[in-house]
């Protein structure tokens, strides 16, 4: 019986939340501005990129993810920010995904 116990114990930990990533407000994309918002302005409201890459052409990638699984997989949330910063550092587009409007 004991057993059991353990068994279902374990089985109800590993079916808990998780949450990865950093999420992002719909204030803080309204306040993205193409043509006008510099990567530097860009981090200190969203915190560091979860990714980033440099392209051949100058302008840079960076992206930020966030993921939430509820408990036993119900209430599960996506999103995701890709914004592409100009050789000259200021942002030229941006797109933004998600489970959530």
């Amino acid at each position: 019986m004991f057993r059991f116990f353990a068994a279902f114990g374990l089985a109800v930990m590993l079916a808990g939340c998780a949450t990865g990533g950093k999420k992002v407000t719909e204030a803080q994309v309204a306040s993205i501005e193409q043509g006008k918002t510099t990567q530097a302005e860009l981090i200190a409201s969203l915190g560091q990129p979860t990714h980033f890459t440099h392209r051949s052409d100058g302008t840079k990638v960076l992206g930020w993810a966030y993921a939430h699984v509820g408990f036993a997989g119900i209430g599960n949330e996506t999103q995701g920010l890709i914004v592409v910063i100009g050789a000259d550092g200021i942002v030229k587009s941006y797109t933004r995904s998600g489970s959530k409007p």
